[in-house]
């Protein structure tokens, strides 16, 4: 029963997941006319600077403390790649929809082999991080 269980609540997170990538490009198609598939792409940079970061926090033992604020300046350093990308994007923003659709799908390709570069093709996890904070024991 519990695997069944497992198997269930994996199916539904994962449905949930895809019922909010379809939600997010459903809004930004239906208000501003745009069809943009690189955002997620955007997330999964985020997501690798973020892991790049706690990494090499971790090895230089910089207090747990740091490592949120470190966080948001992942975040805001992953700010500055926005502004071109949405330069390039503007070009395309008065022409037909699949210009937009081929342009962002190019860009998708382009994160893809740059993330294969810098952090290879083998997924990242950060299985222990939390445990830098300790554990409370009841």
């Amino acid at each position: 029963m519990s695997a069944f269980a497992n198997i269930l609540a994996g199916g539904v997170f994962h449905a949930a997941v895809l019922f909010l990538v379809a939600a997010g490009l459903q809004l930004v198609f239906g208000v501003q006319k745009i069809v943009n598939l690189a955002c997620g792409s955007f997330y999964a940079l985020g997501a690798y600077f973020g892991i790049t970061f706690i990494t090499y926090a971790i090895k230089l033992g910089i207090s747990p403390w740091l490592i949120f604020p470190g966080l948001i300046v992942s975040g805001i350093l992953l700010g500055v790649i926005g502004p071109p990308v949405e330069r390039l994007l503007r070009s395309v923003y008065s022409r037909d929809e699949s210009f937009q659709l081929l342009l962002t799908f190019a860009l998708v390709l382009i994160f893809q082999d740059v993330f294969k570069f810098f952090w290879g093709a083998n997924p990242r996890s950060l299985d222990s991080a939390y445990l830098i904070y300790g554990t409370v024991r009841a």
